[in-house]
Formats: C-alpha cells, structure tokens, sequence
C-alpha cells in the first residue's frame, strides 16, 4: 500500500501529538487484557520524545511501531507498514486523516 523508502508518508504540518494519540487509539490492544482506552494529545506527550524516533515502539500497552523521520522541510511517519501489520491495512492512513483537523501543536 505504501511506496518509497520506508514505507512512508507526509505528515508534515500535522501536530505530532495529535498523530500519535490518533495511532495509538487506533492500534488493537495487546493481548495481556490491560487496556488503558483511548488517549488525548496531552496524554500522548508521555509517549513523546525528542530525539528520534520520537515515537515509543509500544504505548499504553499498544503497538505503535511507526515513527518520525525529519528532512529539512518535511516530516515522515516512517515504518507505516509495521503499524498496519498489526493495526489493519490503511489503519496508518485513518490516523493520519484524523490527526489532520487538529492544529500543528508545537512540542
């Protein structure tokens, strides 16, 4: 589904706590029965961090397995095949589509 190094996509301008709390409401629940439910962009921060990938492999339990790449003008959501390997097909994309009706947020 997705084409071009790393299985990436554009999500440049797109607030990236919005994108992360967007993956994480989307991804399925692990398989232990500790289900933390869907999070907010302030909750999403826990999982942020500043130097890369910037996105926790797992979050609240739940597989992410996406992450942030920087160029010098663009931002990436890299490895958007690993999160739909255990999310669904085209789940990466849905967040992504979710997360862009929210402002840039800057961290």
């Amino acid at each position: 589904m997705y084409k071009g190094k790393d299985s990436r996509i554009d999500v440049t301008g797109i607030s990236e706590l919005a994108l992360l709390a967007e993956l994480h409401n989307r991804a399925k629940v692990s398989d232990d029965g500790v289900d933390p439910g869907d999070i907010d962009m302030q909750e999403a921060a826990a999982g942020y961090t500043s130097e890369a990938p910037h996105f926790p492999e797992f979050l609240f339990g739940r597989p992410i397995k996406a992450f942030l790449e920087y160029t010098d003008s663009k931002t990436f959501l890299i490895r958007c095949d690993l999160y739909d390997c255990s999310a669904g097909v085209g789940v990466a994309l849905d967040a992504i589509n979710a997360a862009r009706k929210y402002r840039e947020t800057v961290i």
